[in-house]
């Protein structure tokens, strides 16, 4: 999943109860429920953490993909491996490669990117994307 900088209590919770749902169910829920409704009326910064993805990376997947039903074409020319590769492609490649190693992009008809931008395949948007 992407993380947006910030670990909270409240996600770490909730960690925990998917995690062991059956030992904690009735100890985090009820600190959870407090945190939420009792005193604490903000949530506490754990750990600042950088995102997965840029944000500047991430702005670019809409001038990607127009719409959510919308599929990029790719071809050799967007594998740095390639002799007809295009630098601009290539840069494109690798931020759709970063789309798939956090799940928002999958390859159409291939197993890896690598496979769909070789066969001249294409990639489209995860219902999470």
């Amino acid at each position: 999943s992407i993380s947006f900088s910030w670990v909270v209590k409240g996600a770490v919770y909730l960690h925990c109860l998917g995690s062991y749902h059956l030992i904690l169910q009735h100890y985090v829920i009820p600190i959870f429920l407090y945190e939420l409704t009792g005193r604490c009326t903000s949530f506490i910064s754990l750990r600042n953490i950088p995102p997965k993805i840029p944000f500047e990376t991430m702005r670019k997947i809409t001038t990607y993909f127009n719409t959510a039903e919308s599929d990029y074409k790719l071809d050799p020319s967007y594998e740095d491996t390639e002799k007809t590769a295009i630098k601009s492609n290539v840069t494109i490649f690798k931020d759709l490669q970063k789309f798939q190693s956090v799940g928002l992009v999958v390859p159409v008809d291939a197993q890896f990117m690598y496979f769909a931008a070789i066969n001249s395949k294409s990639c489209r948007l995860t219902a999470l994307g």
